[in-house]
């Protein structure tokens, strides 16, 4: 009979967690090819020993780190999203609620900057981010359908519109993480809010 594998004690799970926001640390720092396990271990205080504990090697460790670089801001999104009555202010706060991370995580935005490159060389580190990006995309396609749906929006194509939201805050992410000063992520904000509701709301 096969042996289950072990639950991880609460303790565990916090020390795991703290590892992988390290890495996320020293992944915005160094970048993903340059980040080793030791530059990890220095950081978080700890052996390299103790990273090893919880995760089997250098790619299991920094594959965890891509899936937190996109659940973390998607968590933080979808929980706000998800309490607004309407789907206009479902959209707004998808937008806001974005930049908020990104404001409050700016090693989050610039590990994620770093990976677009190594992924490229990555195959199954390129499949999860793939995978999260639909994710992502679906949610948003949903909220536009919902809109339709309940005569907020106009017939506007619901995938394009999820993509053109999720390549005008990626691509704001990528600005803002090369040259923080030259970018105001809340007016940035407010543009993008105004130019998709215009698109997609339907004229009182």
């Amino acid at each position: 009979m096969a042996v289950k594998p072990k639950k991880p004690t609460l303790i565990e799970e916090v020390r795991r967690k703290q590892v992988i926001e390290t890495a996320i640390q020293a992944i915005a720092s160094r970048g993903f090819a340059h980040t080793t396990l030791a530059d990890i271990a220095k950081m978080a205080g700890v052996s390299t020993g103790v990273i090893t504990y919880h995760f089997k090697n250098k790619d299991d460790l920094l594959e965890q780190c891509i899936r937190t670089l996109f659940e973390a801001p998607n968590n933080f999104v979808t929980e706000r999203v998800d309490m607004q009555r309407t789907y206009v202010e479902k959209l707004r706060v998808y937008i806001e609620s974005n930049v908020e991370f990104m404001l409050k995580n700016r090693n989050h935005s610039i590990a994620m900057v770093q990976s677009f490159g190594f992924l490229n060389a990555e195959e199954e580190k390129f499949r999860i981010t793939s995978r999260q990006h639909t994710k992502i995309r679906n949610y948003l396609i949903r909220i536009v359908d919902g809109g339709k749906k309940h005569k907020e929006f106009r017939d506007v194509p619901s995938t394009t519109i999820a993509q053109l939201i999720l390549a005008s805050l990626e691509g704001i992410m990528i600005q803002w993480a090369l040259s923080e000063k030259d970018v105001d992520l809340p007016l940035y904000a407010e543009q993008l809010v105004d130019m998709i509701t215009r698109q997609v709301r339907i004229a009182s």
